[in-house]
């Protein structure tokens, strides 16, 4: 994968970001950079750096998808009330996401992926 110009600015812009922004958001941080860029050239960008493993796309039952700049695969919080995504850590004394699928039954499958994905209520959101 070649790094464009383009390309580079995406995904510094994502870097920035301790959240995880939809496509969208993104788009409007990049053409304060890139003036001239298009919401399609950022939507195709992001699916390249989302196939390089370079970001994460998370579909997160919402009608866009979010971006993380963390391609390690860890799981997500997100609160149903709000929409926020957010990290989870692993506990160290935890299993990680390939000890989960230890005792499932996998035979004549190939896993290509595993996303954990946890909902409820954001502190915020309980709170109000």
């Amino acid at each position: 994968m070649r790094m464009t110009v383009q390309r580079k600015v995406i995904l510094e812009q994502l870097r920035l970001h301790r959240d995880h922004p939809g496509a969208e958001t993104i788009y409007a941080e990049v053409r304060k950079r890139l003036p001239r860029i298009s919401l399609g050239t950022v939507y195709r960008n992001l699916d390249v750096l989302t196939a390089s493993g370079d970001i994460q796309r998370l579909d997160t039952g919402k009608d866009h998808a979010q971006y993380d700049p963390n391609p390690e695969n860890h799981p997500h919080f997100v609160c149903n009330q709000c929409g926020t995504v957010s990290d989870l850590r692993w506990a160290q004394a935890r299993p990680g996401a390939s000890e989960l699928l230890n005792d499932a039954d996998l035979t004549g499958t190939r896993v290509e992926s595993l996303e954990l994905i946890v909902r409820g209520l954001c502190r915020e959101c309980v709170l109000d």
